[in-house]
């Protein structure tokens, strides 16, 4: 409807200045026109495979190595750290934070030219007010939250104060698939779970099964599950911020382009 439309083209307009959300040229009613970034991340981390003499050949777009990143460390690192500023843009807006409420792999593109991440798709998003009296940020109150990818507090009805933490906890799973090129609850799963099994899984506070192997792949692979583990707390006050998960990866990356 034309108010999803508002919201979309409103945050896109407001952080068109950053090189990690999508950037916004016009927008009249209905339509909006955009930069063109050609990849999805979901296309990035899930790869379409298309079958050659037997053998299913991942694919890739030609002349983008750093689309292909997320089969080196140091690309899973940038592919984490990308995500991140971008969502840790819109929580540390002044007068914000601005919640994205719909974070899943498909909702980034990725430049093919330069391997960027960019947030898009903001048309389920919701402004967080400001105390005047304490400039706290108020929480918000989404009616209902469909979908495999939502937080414990989104599937609790019981709950009616959100804030943007939300987020971040939905983007543990892109941390996930990022790491190791799976769906969330593939590794359970006989056949594709349904919403309402995650929903089950996720109030319970269970998450996605992870190879205890992946904390020995080395620094980079032990960071990314040890921030994805904190972005899954169950109650949002004790669950990692946005920007603290880009300080830890943007240190590590220092770290790593030294060697």
């Amino acid at each position: 409807n034309f108010d999803r439309h508002r919201r979309d083209a409103l945050v896109m307009e407001r952080f068109t200045s950053s090189p990690y959300v999508v950037s916004i040229y016009g927008f009249c009613g209905n339509t909006l026109l955009s930069e063109y970034v050609g990849k999805t991340l979901d296309e990035v981390i899930y790869p379409p495979k298309k079958k050659g003499e037997g053998v299913e050949k991942e694919v890739y777009v030609e002349d983008a190595a750093a689309i292909a990143a997320r089969s080196t460390p140091i690309g899973r690192l940038q592919l984490a750290l990308d995500t991140f500023r971008g969502l840790s843009a819109l929580h540390n807006v002044t007068d914000g934070p601005v919640v994205h409420a719909d974070i899943q792999a498909k909702q980034f593109l990725v430049d093919e030219r330069t391997g960027t991440v960019k947030i898009n798709d903001f048309n389920r998003c919701r402004f967080m007010k400001q105390d005047v009296d304490t400039n706290a940020s108020c929480p918000v109150r989404i009616p209902t939250s469909p979908g495999k990818n939502r937080s414990p507090e989104e599937y609790n009805k019981d709950i009616t104060d959100l804030t943007e933490k939300l987020d971040v906890y939905s983007a543990a799973h892109i941390l996930y698939g990022i790491l190791t090129g799976m769906h969330p609850w593939e590794v359970e799963a006989t056949k594709p779970p349904s919403t309402s099994s995650i929903k089950n899984l996720v109030m319970d506070g269970k998450t996605p099964k992870l190879d205890k192997d992946y904390k020995q792949l080395g620094a980079v692979d032990a960071l990314i599950v040890d921030l994805m583990e904190k972005a899954y707390a169950v109650e949002p006050e004790k669950r990692i911020s946005s920007s603290q998960i880009v300080e830890e990866l943007e240190h590590l990356l220092a770290l790593e382009q030294q060697k």
